[in-house]
């Protein structure tokens, strides 16, 4: 892989693009002889990886906040985290949130928050992946 393509893939990156995006881009750059099937294959897989673990960590960094505050509790968090790393609806993420309020686990205003930085994250992800498809 030549210094121009290594930078041209790791801009995308910076920017946070979608999955579908940087898939785009690597296809282009197979079809024009830049880079084999086989590197395009292994570099999407290291960017899936990648792109799934910054949106956890943006999640992770809010819910850290809560918790040193004494807003939510660790386990709560970590059900959360997994349930986003499963790619859990924002319809059954909110059903979740309401058990933890009903449980008396955290409040209302907690799980307003969380649903919305949720439901924002997926809301991003899904106009990336609209926006690379046109």
């Amino acid at each position: 892989m030549t210094p121009e393509v290594a930078s041209a893939l790791q801009q995308l990156a910076d920017k946070n693009a979608s999955v579908d995006e940087y898939a785009a881009e690597l296809d282009r750059l197979v079809r024009e002889g830049k880079l084999t099937p086989e590197q395009a294959r292994q570099l999407l897989e290291q960017y899936k990886k990648q792109h799934a673990n910054r949106l956890l960590k943006q999640s992770a960094d809010t819910m850290d906040s809560l918790i040193k505050s004494g807003q939510l509790p660790i386990d709560s968090a970590n059900q959360l985290l997994d349930a986003q790393k499963k790619k859990m609806s924002p319809a059954e993420y909110a059903a979740m949130l309401q058990e933890m309020v009903r449980q008396g686990k955290i409040s209302p205003a907690v799980a307003q928050q969380l649903l919305a930085q949720y439901t924002q994250q997926r809301a991003k992800e899904i106009v990336m992946k609209s926006i690379a498809s046109l």
